[in-house]
């Protein structure tokens, strides 16, 4: 998510209407999160459920707060979501070929939550891997479908919040900088 700002900056070549484009895009992880909210309402119940969640996650006082401060909690909120959405269409999939792409789309956008905020790791990555794994296991006994999904996942992951990982090892020698300095005895 820091990167939307200083995406912004870059193209217009300002630093203060750069950041004000940037805080702008942010602000629409709220305003994403709940259209998330009213399609997976809608899906598994139905359209009145459905404005009711949407309005409730957008009228909530914190979703407000972290759209005009532009917190990297609304990106995680929004990843979060996207991925429960996915994980629910993996689910679903009729076939194993589909299941397998839609493991790798849960896996880019898991990735996605934790390169917003390192806590999306415990939220999100490790939870739905979990889910995801449980998932194949109901639709097969095979021990090596269950490898390919948790590689898929993996791949989907680190396409994600691999360069970040990597950007971060670079520098400090630390892959989660400034986490877990204590393993990795990484530099400022």
């Amino acid at each position: 998510t820091e990167m939307f700002p200083l995406l912004g900056m870059v193209l217009t070549d300002d630093w203060q209407r750069g950041a004000l484009v940037g805080k702008f895009v942010l602000m629409l992880f709220g305003p994403l999160t709940a259209l998330g909210v009213f399609a997976l309402a809608r899906r598994r119940f139905d359209s009145r459920v459905a404005w009711a969640a949407a309005l409730i996650h957008i009228s909530t006082p914190w979703t407000y707060r972290i759209s005009v401060i532009a917190y990297a909690e609304g990106g995680l909120t929004f990843y979060l979501l996207a991925s429960l959405l996915a994980g629910l269409l993996v689910a679903d999939a009729p076939e194993p070929s589909e299941r397998l792409k839609r493991t790798f789309v849960c896996g880019l956008l898991a990735g996605s939550a934790m390169a917003c905020k390192y806590p999306g790791v415990l939220s999100v990555v490790i939870p739905l891997g979990v889910t995801l794994l449980w998932v194949t296991a109901r639709h097969t006994d095979h021990r090596r479908a269950l490898g390919v999904t948790a590689l898929a996942y993996v791949v989907g992951c680190a396409i994600t919040v691999g360069p970040w990982l990597a950007k971060n090892l670079i520098e400090t020698g630390n892959p989660v900088y400034p986490l877990l300095n204590s393993v990795f005895h990484g530099s400022d």
